[in-house]
Formats: C-alpha cells, sequence, structure tokens
C-alpha cells in the first residue's frame, strides 16, 4: 500500500524519468563527455533498452536515459514512448556491429568519469564507413567527427579501391558528405599528377562512367583545383 511515508520508496514512471533527463540536458547540455561522473551513473537506472534491426534480432542493449542524452533520434522516440522497452532500427545498411561499437562507448561512458573522447575508431576502414553512418542516422555526428580526419589522413598515403570508393558512395548521406569529397579529392589529385598507369587511368575512366556519385566527387574536386590555381593559391 502506498502511503505518505512510503511514497519516496516508489520508483518514478518512465515519463518522469525522461522528462528529468531533458531538463538536466538543457542544464549540463547534449554531450555526454561533458557532464559530470555522477550526473552520467544516474542515467543507468532502468532495465536497458534492446536494439533490435528490421527482423526483431537483438543488436545491442543500452540504458534508455543514456540514449536520450547521446542522441536526438532516440530522444524523439522515447519522449513519445517513454515506456517502451525496445526500439526498432529500420535502416537495413545500419548493421549490428556498428551498433555494437557505438552502444559500447555509450555504456563505458556512463561508468567511467574520466571518459571524454568520442567513439573509439574502429580497427578497419570498412568498420570506420559503417560506424560513422550508423552514428549519422543516429544523429550522433558529434561523437564521430574525428573519423572523418583519420580517414582523410589514411587517404593520403594510398589509393583507394574501386569497392572502397562504392562503398563510400553507398554509406555516404550526400553528394557533399566529407568521406565522399574525401575520395574525390584523392582520385582526382593522382589523375592530375598523372600517377595512375595508361591502363589504371583507362579502368578509371570507365569505373567513373557507372558511378555517378563518385564522378561527381571527383568533378568537383578537379573543378575546386582548377579554381584555387586560377586564384593564385
Amino acid at each position: 500500500m502506498v502511503t505518505a511515508d512510503n511514497l519516496v520508496n516508489v520508483p518514478q514512471l518512465a515519463e518522469v524519468r525522461v522528462r528529468n533527463t531533458i531538463e538536466t540536458l538543457a542544464v549540463l547540455g547534449n554531450d555526454i563527455r561533458k557532464w559530470p561522473d555522477l550526473a552520467r551513473k544516474e542515467l543507468i537506472v532502468g532495465a536497458p533498452i534492446k536494439i533490435l534491426d528490421a527482423k526483431g534480432n537483438i543488436m545491442s542493449t543500452a540504458p534508455k536515459l543514456a540514449l536520450v542524452v547521446v542522441s536526438p533520434n532516440f530522444r524523439e522516440h522515447f519522449c513519445a514512448e517513454p515506456d517502451a522497452s525496445e526500439v526498432m532500427v529500420y535502416d537495413t545498411m545500419i548493421e549490428a556491429d556498428a551498433v555494437q561499437h557505438i552502444i559500447k562507448w555509450v555504456n563505458d561512458l556512463t561508468k567511467k568519469p574520466n571518459g571524454k573522447f568520442g567513439v573509439s575508431v574502429p580497427n578497419t576502414d570498412i568498420n570506420l564507413i559503417k560506424t560513422r553512418y550508423a552514428a549519422l542516422k543516429f544523429g550522433m555526428e558529434a561523437y564521430v567527427r574525428h573519423f572523418n580526419r583519420l580517414y582523410k589522413e589514411s587517404l593520403r598515403a594510398r589509393i583507394p579501391t574501386f569497392d572502397e570508393c562504392l562503398l563510400v558512395a553507398l554509406y555516404a548521406t550526400g553528394d557533399d558528405d566529407d568521406l565522399m569529397m574525401a575520395v574525390g579529392e584523392r582520385l582526382g589529385y593522382l589523375r592530375r599528377r598523372n600517377r595512375f598507369s595508361e591502363e589504371e587511368s583507362v579502368e578509371l575512366a570507365k569505373f567513373l562512367t557507372y558511378h555517378d556519385r563518385v564522378c561527381k566527387a571527383v568533378d568537383k574536386a578537379d573543378a575546386r583545383a582548377l579554381r584555387a590555381r586560377s586564384s593564385g593559391f
């Protein structure tokens, strides 16, 4: 029986917890890395949320309130359905490995007072591209912004394969996606500098003919280079 004496022991309703977290967001900001240790730990309250793929398979689990803080997309979902115990990701291009990589970081940040960094960089460029895509779709761009810089740095010492170019194009958020532009810059630079053999140049031309997004990225890179030369820089 609930009385005035034991009312304080009644668990907060999910709606109240979500609302309180939103209010805390207004004070501490939406970058969880800047939250104090105690405030982060308070996000662990309640049962973990199941994150499901479009087929209903569990991809990962995470504290609901932590998801409210780090992702505006999850925040919107739980504001509308505060009692939800699961959330389904319908984008079939978001893979379980990418979600697990991101959620591990979320879980770690709720427990580690010294966690001040973004999502850890995946072990391969392919995984970086896929994990970045998932983060962007969750509205978590701020936590993977360093991926862009590291990917660009990796391109400076190599030639991206056609398969890699297609993967970047597939997971690009648009023609002006940062990684797509980086691939265009690299291919355009190598072509302008005659770093391709005759055979490679023919293969590249053929490839660009059939893959419009990559072709646009290279053309834009060439146009930027031409403008830079024309302006004397």
